[in-house]
């Protein structure tokens, strides 16, 4: 039952004749029980009663079983697509056999509250205080008669939805399987007792009381007993009723959010399958990750974007040669990478490690060759024509004659790839600059990819140049980072023979 929920057309389909059948079936004094709290005599009370309700009478009342309610055997994630949405709204979930009376209950409550209770609780402190993930972070244990549920919630910004979801886990782990310290259970208590006495005082939360006695058949003396059961909750409880009622390993993860700027990340958590369902809980399938490329841009607009995004063209055309140096650390060791360019299509690139010349690379514009460990290889074939379309000293002009293939979502922002030959290449919509490459090649185990990432862009003679060059190397990520850039200087014809 607690899988149905309302909706537009639910409502639209209830009749009068449904509305009356339902009073006329269920409405009944012995379906129902009748709490009155206040200054009065029982006596009298009784009298007013069975005056108003005595013509009230009792009838027959459809029973039925309800269906047994289990948790999924592996944890798994639930996606619903909302591209409309801003931010991501996070959910783990399992349901519980908890109700009052149960032995553990009350160390129950006391551990949700140490997880996830408040603004003082661990979920909160994690996610906001010192990730800034989102506004706040909460958990909720809830009995039932039927069956109760346990739940950790954040809404989330969008970027962060993977990690979000790393950490929440996290916390749940950590309460299941590490005791909580004395000072935390302390200051539990003291919020449950507190809460306990000030609600206590209202009519309101009296009722409440004398109802669940009869509901839940509880002793006389439950709530004279309440303060005295926390009291006596010990560390070693929390510990069991974590284990027992948050069930991390047989939880749903439900993520409601913008599919193409959250389920790249989400999928690199191999931990969990995701499933995908729409907004009304059925089972879909995956959503599209790209977004159409609006009719009429082009390659060629892309790259023009990216041009004047830099400099513009005559700033660019200016520009005869360039010298970069980069600098990076591979196992404690520095690396350095000395680009020289000149036009028209000129490159030399050459990889010192430990102060040796590790590779080098050089292209004249019409022929060319590397070497690496001492070793020369003539370039020819596919490498050769790759190296005569670069079109350098600004590569990316010769892109105009890709293919503008999609607008894909990259760390949370939209970008277009364009496809030249064995690489794809991302430029941000809203800077126009390029922000990534990736490049396919033969490895000894079959194609691999060879992402670059551009970043930190600063302005030389005019003209915007990333000056961080974030590479995957097979098991290793380089991190170069630019240390001298000369323009129209220290480049000469020599440097590509």
């Amino acid at each position: 039952p607690y899988g149905e929920f309302t909706s537009k057309e639910s409502v639209e389909r209830i009749t009068l004749d449904d509305v009356k059948n339902e009073y006329a079936t269920y409405f009944k004094p012995n379906n129902a029980y009748l709490v009155i709290i206040g200054d009065f005599k029982p006596r009298k009370m009784k009298k007013k009663i069975k005056k108003i309700f005595g013509d009230w009478k009792a009838g027959d009342i459809p029973t039925y079983k309800l269906p047994k309610v289990k948790n999924i055997t592996t944890t798994e994630i639930n996606f619903v697509d909302m591209p409309n949405a801003v931010q991501s709204e996070i959910a783990i979930i399992n349901t519980i056999d908890l109700t009052l009376g149960n032995d553990d209950y009350f160390a129950a409550l006391l551990a949700n509250q140490i997880l996830g209770g408040g603004a003082t609780a661990r979920l909160f402190m994690n996610l906001r205080e010192d990730k800034g993930y989102t506004y706040g972070s909460y958990s909720r244990i809830s009995q039932n008669r039927y069956i109760g549920r346990f739940g950790a919630s954040a809404s989330v910004r969008n970027m962060v939805t993977d990690s979000s979801v790393v950490e929440m886990v996290k916390e749940i782990n950590t309460i299941r399987y590490k005791k909580v310290s004395e000072q935390e259970l302390k200051d539990a208590k003291e919020k449950y007792i507190g809460s306990f006495v000030i609600g206590a005082q209202r009519p309101a939360t009296a009722a409440r009381f004398a109802l669940n006695k009869e509901i839940y058949d509880l002793p006389d003396d439950y709530y004279e007993t309440y303060l005295a059961k926390i009291n006596t909750v010990t560390i070693e409880d929390v510990q069991k009723a974590a284990i027992k009622y948050f069930r991390e390993d047989k939880a749903r993860i439900i993520v409601t959010g913008k599919g193409i700027e959250v389920l790249k990340n989400l999928e690199k958590n191999d931990n969990y399958v995701i499933n995908y369902f729409d907004k009304y809980g059925n089972p879909t399938e995956k959503p599209e990750m790209t977004i159409p490329v609006p009719e009429g841009m082009t390659a060629q607009n892309v790259v023009d974007s990216y041009i004047k995004a830099i400099g513009g063209s005559e700033k660019l055309g200016n520009v005869k040669t360039m010298k970069l140096v980069y600098k990076a650390s591979l196992q404690g060791n520095e690396l350095e990478l000395t680009r020289k360019i000149a036009a028209p299509n000129k490159e030399s690139n050459v990889i010192s490690f430990g102060g040796q010349v590790f590779q080098q690379q050089v292209f004249d514009g019409k022929k060319g060759y590397a070497v690496q460990q001492g070793r020369k290889t003539e370039l020819i074939g596919k490498d050769l024509e790759t190296a005569k379309k670069k079109m350098l000293p600004f590569e990316d002009m010769a892109y105009i004659t890709g293919k503008l293939d999609r607008i894909e979502s990259l760390d949370g922002k939209n970008t277009y790839v364009i496809i030249m030959e064995d690489t794809e290449i991302f430029y941000d919509l809203a800077s126009g600059l390029k922000v990534k490459s990736v490049r396919k090649a033969n490895g000894p185990k079959g194609e691999i990819k060879i992402p670059t990432n551009y970043s930190d862009y600063k302005e030389v003679n005019g003209i915007l140049i990333p000056h961080k060059l974030d590479q995957g190397m097979g098991r290793f990520n380089l991190n170069f980072v630019l240390q001298e850039v000369k323009i129209n200087e220290e480049v000469e014809d020599k440097d590509f023979k």
